[in-house]
């Protein structure tokens, strides 16, 4: 007999009871149950009382879905900096001068503990055919106002409107000074796990721990690898799936100030680091130092 009533409430339930439990919670009726029999009715009232529990609690698994979701979400950024250093009609005095004037910052001469790898011709020669097919067709780099800023419309979105056209500009050839500055700074914000054109100030920053324990810039980097210039640059890309030249190319050309850098006549010389590192913010970090060499 008990098994009977048993079956009787778990038909009730699931045809009845769920359904109009359901209704009233979304449209906020009362329903109306006409039940006979006490025991029936106080097993009805217990499973009436599960089931609004349970749908109660069915919000929360989406909330967490939706944080774990933004979580997931790829962590990126992009950084650049450009300095010119004026010429003189005297060359040779600026060369010396920029010269001293980095020998005076470093406290002392060591061997690097960080040295820059080995980076193979077909590397290099892979790194130098994607920025120079992008500096060759030229590009649409994004509007910037009088100050060179760039403008963004009311969503937050660069405007091309073709009133910065950068013309297409010879190519680059490879620097072993350059790739030095780069790669030392890629795997500075890798092992510090940050994200800047300035060093992060602990012994992973060779230059600025040459310097003293300070954080060191990239005019400071290039200078310490014996880079003399005229015009230096520096473009930073970081990406958790940035893990080509091509992809970190890409991500500057969409980004005005770093698509400027690139595409700059004036510029002869680039060095390109990069360095994975599992476990931080951004997994792959990319650096682009850009220069003009005193001749």
């Amino acid at each position: 007999m008990g098994l009977e009533k048993d079956r009787q409430v778990a038909a009730y339930f699931f045809l009845y009871v769920f359904p109009t439990h359901a209704f009233s919670y979304y449209f906020g009726i009362f329903p109306l149950h006409f039940i006979y029999g006490g025991i029936l009715m106080k097993r009805v009232i217990f499973f009436s009382v599960i089931t609004l529990v349970l749908m109660g609690c069915g919000g929360g698994s989406g909330s967490q879905e939706e944080a774990s979701q933004k979580v997931s979400q790829d962590a990126n950024a992009n950084l650049s900096l450009d300095q010119q250093v004026e010429n003189t009609k005297n060359t040779d005095t600026k060369s010396t001068s920029d010269t001293n004037s980095a020998s005076a910052n470093i406290t002392s001469v060591t061997a690097n503990p960080y040295p820059t790898p080995f980076i193979g011709e077909a590397e290099k020669s892979e790194f130098l055919r994607i920025i120079n097919a992008a500096r060759a067709e030229g590009q649409d780099c994004g509007k910037i106002d009088s100050n060179g800023i760039a403008v963004k419309d009311s969503k937050g979105h660069y405007i091309y409107d073709g009133s910065n056209i950068m013309a297409p500009a010879d190519p680059l050839t490879w620097s072993a000074a350059l790739y030095a500055a780069a790669y030392e700074h890629s795997d500075d914000l890798a092992k510090s796990d940050t994200a800047s054109h300035s060093g992060s100030g602990t012994e992973s920053d060779w230059t600025g721990e040459e310097m003293g324990g300070v954080k060191s810039t990239f005019v400071d980097r290039a200078r310490n690898s014996g880079y003399r210039f005229v015009n230096l640059g520096e473009n930073i890309s970081l990406g958790t799936h940035r893990d080509s030249i091509k992809k970190a190319v890409d991500s500057w050309l969409k980004s005005p100030g770093h698509c400027m850098n690139l595409m700059k006549p004036f510029y002869t010389e680039v060095g390109v680091g990069h360095v994975e590192k599992k476990g931080t913010t951004y997994t792959q970090y990319w650096t682009q130092v850009l220069g003009t060499p005193v001749r």
